[in-house]
């Protein structure tokens, strides 16, 4: 999501980075929400999720992944051959991110695309391949991408 996008979804108010407009769009949305719940007492209440719904930030959470990948493993993903995948990367993500239940997933797959585990595998078993993954790649899920956050309004992922 581009600045100007999330300005205009807080009313246009200036600010110095995504990550500060990110977080004013969140506070209005629990807001509005907030005010949702209290006005539709005992009425249908439709919640939707923020990511993806409001905001596109499979781009970003990408990103990220491969940014935390680089940290997790950098004999792999600090190279010009890594650095040279990171396009097609991001768009096998894109397809890839129906089955993402948790953030750190996104790590895990950046690797598994890279070392050649189809989309259509991805997506067909998923739930399989993560475990095996996890244990052949002695990863404990509380550590992985825990050196970069993987959340869209994290200032992790942005340039420094």
């Amino acid at each position: 999501m581009h600045c100007r996008r999330v300005e205009s979804a807080v009313g246009g108010r200036g600010f110095s980075s995504k990550r500060a407009a990110g977080v004013a769009l969140q506070k209005q949305a629990a807001r509005q929400l907030r005010h949702m719940v209290t006005a539709s007492a005992g009425k249908r209440l439709v919640a939707l999720d923020f990511d993806g719904v409001v905001c596109d930030s499979v781009g970003e959470s990408s990103l990220s992944a491969i940014k935390a990948a680089a940290i997790q493993w950098p004999e792999i993903f600090q190279s010009a051959a890594a650095e040279a995948a990171k396009p097609q990367l991001v768009e096998q993500m894109r397809a890839v991110r129906p089955v993402v239940e948790t953030g750190y997933e996104n790590v895990v797959q950046v690797r598994c695309l890279y070392e050649g585990v189809t989309v259509q595998q991805m997506l067909e078993s998923w739930h399989d391949i993560l475990p095996a993954k996890m244990k052949e790649w002695s990863l404990d899920r509380s550590k992985v991408g825990t050196h970069t956050c993987t959340h869209y309004f994290c200032a992790c992922w942005q340039p420094r």
